[in-house]
Order: C-alpha cells, then structure tokens, then sequence
C-alpha cells in the first residue's frame, strides 16, 4: 500500500482508536497495538495487514523497537525480595516478538513454584540482520553479564542459552 493509501485507511478510523493504537504503538506493547487494529473495524482486518499497518504507524511516529528494561540489580531484585518463594536460579530465555530477538532474565522461584519476569535486554530490531550487523548478539552478553552477577550476589545457579536464537 502507497503511503497515501495507510494514511486514508488511518483516518478512516475513529479518532479514540487511532489515539489508542498510537499510545500502545509508543509504549511497544505490539501485540496488543495488532489487536486494537484488528478490532477497531469490522469485518476485523486481516492479521497481515494488521501487522503491516503496525509497521506504517512505527515509522511515522519514529519508534524503533521498544528498549530494554533495567540493568541495575536493585531494581531486578525487587521482584525476588516482594516473592514470598525463595529464589532457586537466574535464567536468560531468548524470545520474540513482531520487532526482533531479545533476552529475557528470569528468576525461578521455590515454594511456591513460580517464574518472575526481571527484565528485558533488547538492543535493536531484527533490523540488524538484514544490515549485517549481528552476530555477535549483544543482548547475550549483557544477559549473561548482568544474570551471573546478579545469581552470585544470592548464590543460586545461573543459566544462559549460547549466543544466538
């Protein structure tokens, strides 16, 4: 579709929806932004043009993939100090969305049993493959350098995935 065309089809929508769609597309939760297109006309669009819209809507608002989460141990040992579990290990999960590869850090917790989502590390979109610009996959360095300091600092196992998805 031309640039004109998205834009007849954007304002096509009703201006709450688009409002909607915009702020879920600037805090990168991208699923549920597909959703809302999906949704906000009826028959619900398409999933591929859903996704291609989602796209259009990225680059005119200029955002690029959404940023990673926090690095600083305080902030990730919150989530393990509030759980009333103990913790057991640090784990780094390579995962996706519609943007790219990223690593998730996850503290696996004992009694009760249960995986705390800690954060994020996502250093650009999929992008970068196309640009030839990973490997190396910094995400997986980031990942192992901050959940191994993290699982020394409580003296559980850590558990990184190799370099790569």
């Amino acid at each position: 579709m031309t640039d004109v065309a998205w834009i007849r089809w954007w304002h096509s929508l009703p201006a709450p929806d688009r409002e909607h769609i915009d702020r879920l597309v600037t805090e990168g939760r991208m699923i549920h932004a597909i959703t809302a297109i999906r949704y906000a006309t009826s028959p619900k669009t398409p999933l591929s043009e859903a996704v291609d819209l989602l796209d259009w809507r990225y680059r005119r608002l200029d955002v690029r993939a959404p940023a990673g989460g926090s690095r600083e141990l305080t902030v990730l040992e919150r989530p393990i100090r509030d759980h009333p579990g103990r913790l057991t290990g640090v784990e780094a999960e390579w995962d996706a969305d519609t943007t790219g590869w990223f690593v998730t850090l996850v503290a696996v917790m004992a009694d009760p049993a249960d995986r705390l989502r800690l954060t994020v590390i996502r250093e650009g979109d999929d992008l970068r493959l196309l640009e030839s610009e990973v490997p190396p996959w910094p995400e997986h360095g980031i990942a192992v350098d901050v959940g191994s300091r993290l699982a020394h600092r409580w003296i559980v196992p850590f558990r990184a995935p190799p370099p790569g998805p």
